[in-house]
């Protein structure tokens, strides 16, 4: 082993040697591949392997500390130390790594600071976290042991995404902050996370009052963190602070100036955050997520020091595009646990056009390339904008007056303050009121309303009663539906009858039941006959759910007579016989046996019966399951025999019966157990 050059550790996660006992073989290594391995702490010896180039410790949870000889492995090129989350702290001589250019230190949630001297580090073109060093009366961080931000600033030449990591409870340097600098320069630069964690050397069980001071520093701070134009993600996570940082709320340093090519924004937890700079004029953003921010009362408003004025308003629109387009390029929105927030603009600020209109609503077209949609725990938001492009729509715990924005504002809620006059513009596109006009704008609402959701693909909701208050036109490419969480649907009658009445679900493919703790019975009259190409049913985590055991005329076999008659015209197998290829029961606790009306599912391909603690066992007319490829049946500890018809199924490829009795694992063992020749036909069996 003298000559070589590279160990990989392909036996994750045990390797196959010790640190001890391997490294003093290979001192000409050039890769070290330790990454998973379960030690506390590395030999010394490891500072002798002079010609090492990559070391890879990450995701050893256990290491705590890393010997000071480390910093003598001068040729070192890529450290990687990802997940180390024991690990608190690295080598203060850590800057003799002067060739070091990547270092991977994500997730190594117990150090506390970086160490001194990482100025000196400029070959470094990748760093995946920086922590922001502060004092702490709880936590002690030696002046000579710590780095401090300022070393960020010569770090130029890094690329990727980096996360920025500042400590709640500590003191820090403001005066440093506010000089800036930080990450201008970084034009390489792709993706930034700044997040303020709590965790910290025993205050894991403390909490920080948010006061004006704490928020002033996190304020100075983050106006010090302004990244370099180039940048294509950023991230705020538990931001402190009440304002954006000024180099993106001024009105005349707006954010479009300062990320002019920013694709992704993500602020979470930003609990005091009241305000959002003008992110809908951000002309390549894509991708926009805001959870947690509790005060947020709406995503487009203006504030600073220059007063909201219509002017304002009118140059900062008017800068995208002529027709007021509100997010031009955005494809993706989630809006989550935004309690106080009202509507997507302040309705109370009007533009001042040319044409002289002053009451105009700000913006003529909205999210023109919006495919994703989800909005959850906002209560107060009652209104949906134009959304012609949108594929995939998600709602949970949502305001069920929601509705789209195009009716008029009479007959909405109001939102903001506005006035209520006979004068007051109740349309989407500026225009006068005269009586030539009239036709037109009722033929561009009537479009307007078509487009409203787009061509929808995939819903998730858990009101499936709410979708019947939407353009029946919205639901002519639905292909997904997953109703989750609907805890007042008892079964599919009312609301949710009415749904799948009204024909708008003819086009789905995949439906989804799971977690709705009331639901009781599947039938109902004229339900399912409009699922005509219904291929896949998965019921989960339906705890009251009692499978309807209404059946028609058997054949010899026990199969429903091709023609169907004698079924309840109500329960859903009938109309599901041609179509339906794979069906999922997961934690049907009222789950004994298969309902004998499920017979005539000749075109099942796949069928999984998991976690259904009372099912006993498989019916004798299993056969009738004709072109079924694949039966799982996991954790279902009744089941403790096979039936003899099993033997029939000819297509069948899998049977797996994992977490299963005891008992059926020892009747299907090959050879000696009694159901083994029921099975044996069966390429790949699992139990």
């Amino acid at each position: 082993m003298k000559r070589m050059r590279t160990i990989l550790n392909i036996g994750y996660p045990n390797p196959l040697e010790s640190p001890e006992v391997l490294l003093p073989k290979v001192r000409y290594l050039r890769v070290l591949d330790l990454h998973g391995a379960s030690f506390e702490k590395l030999p010394n010896m490891i500072g002798e392997l002079l010609h090492l180039r990559y070391l890879d410790l990450s995701c050893n949870r256990s290491l705590s500390v890393l010997p000071l000889c480390i910093t003598e492995l001068y040729n070192l090129q890529t450290f990687l130390l990802r997940g180390c989350e024991s690990l608190k702290e690295l080598p203060r001589g850590f800057r003799k790594l002067v060739n070091l250019r990547c270092l991977d230190i994500f997730d190594c949630n117990s150090m506390t600071h970086m160490p001194p001297g990482m100025n000196s580090m400029t070959y470094l073109n990748k760093l995946t976290m920086f922590l922001v060093g502060g004092t702490s009366s709880a936590c002690c961080l030696r002046p000579v042991g710590a780095g401090g931000l300022s070393d960020l600033k010569y770090l130029n030449n890094l690329t990727g995404s980096m996360e920025i990591k500042v400590h709640r409870g500590l003191t820090y340097d403001t005066a440093e902050a506010k000089k800036g600098g930080h990450l201008i320069h970084k034009q390489n630069l792709r993706g930034i996370n700044i997040c303020w964690t709590q965790k910290l050397c025993g205050m894991e069980n403390s909490r920080f009052i948010e006061d004006d001071s704490e928020g002033a520093n996190a304020e100075a701070l983050l106006h010090g963190l302004q990244p370099h134009p180039n940048l294509k993600l950023f991230g705020l996570w538990d931001y402190p602070g009440v304002r954006f940082p000024s180099w993106g709320s001024s009105l005349v340093n707006n954010l479009e100036a300062c990320l002019p090519n920013i694709v992704e924004i993500e602020l979470y937890g930003c609990k005091r955050l009241e305000h959002l700079p003008l992110l809908s004029q951000l002309r390549y953003l894509k991708s926009l997520e805001l959870v947690g921010l509790i005060k947020l009362e709406y995503v487009e408003s203006i504030y600073g020091d220059e007063a909201p004025t219509a002017s304002v308003v009118s140059r900062k629109a008017v800068s995208v595009a002529d027709d007021l387009v509100f997010f031009p390029s955005l494809e993706k929105l989630v809006l989550g646990n935004l309690q106080e927030l009202k509507g997507w603009w302040r309705s109370s600020l009007h533009l001042d056009t040319d044409s002289g209109n002053s009451e105009a609503e700000p913006f003529t077209k909205s999210f023109p390339r919006l495919s994703y949609l989800h909005i959850w725990l906002c209560w107060n938001l009652t209104d949906i904008p134009l959304c012609p492009k949108l594929e995939k729509l998600e709602l949970s715990r949502f305001n069920k007056a929601l509705g789209p924005i195009t009716r008029p504002r009479s007959e909405r809620r109001c939102v903001g303050d506005v006035r209520s006059s006979s004068t007051e513009s109740n349309r989407l596109y500026p225009g006068d009121d005269s009586p030539s006009t009239s036709s037109t704008r009722q033929t561009q609402q009537e479009q307007q309303q078509q487009q409203i959701l787009g061509g929808l693909k995939e819903v998730k909701i858990d009101k499936v009663g709410y979708l019947k208050s939407l353009p029946h036109e919205s639901f002519q490419s639905l292909s997904h539906l997953v109703v989750r969480g609907d805890h007042d649907m008892e079964s599919l009658t009312e609301e949710a009858g009415e749904v799948f009445r009204s024909g708008r679900l003819s086009s789905l493919h995949s439906l989804v039941i799971s977690d709705c703790s009331n639901l009781k019975r599947l039938s109902g009259e004229g339900v399912w006959e409009h699922l005509t190409a219904l291929k896949s049913l998965h019921l989960k985590l339906l705890s009251e759910l009692e499978l309807d055991d209404d059946y028609g005329d058997l054949n010899t076999r026990g199969c429903t007579t091709e023609d169907n008659h004698g079924i309840d015209t109500d329960i859903p197998w009938k109309y599901l016989y041609q179509t339906l290829h794979s069906l999922v029961l997961w934690y049907l606790p009222k789950l004994v046996k298969l309902p004998k009306g499920m017979n005539c599912l000749s075109s099942l391909q796949f069928l999984q019966i998991t976690n259904c603690d009372n099912f006993e066992a498989l019916p004798s007319w299993i056969a009738c399951f004709s072109c079924l490829q694949s039966l799982v049946i996991r954790n279902c500890k009744q089941l403790k025999s096979l039936p003899e018809e099993i033997c029939h199924l000819g297509s069948l490829q899998q049977l797996d019966l994992r977490g299963c009795s005891p008992v059926l694992k020892e009747r299907c063992q090959e050879s000696t157990g009694a159901d083994w020749p029921k099975i044996q036909h069966i390429p790949r069996i699992d139990v």
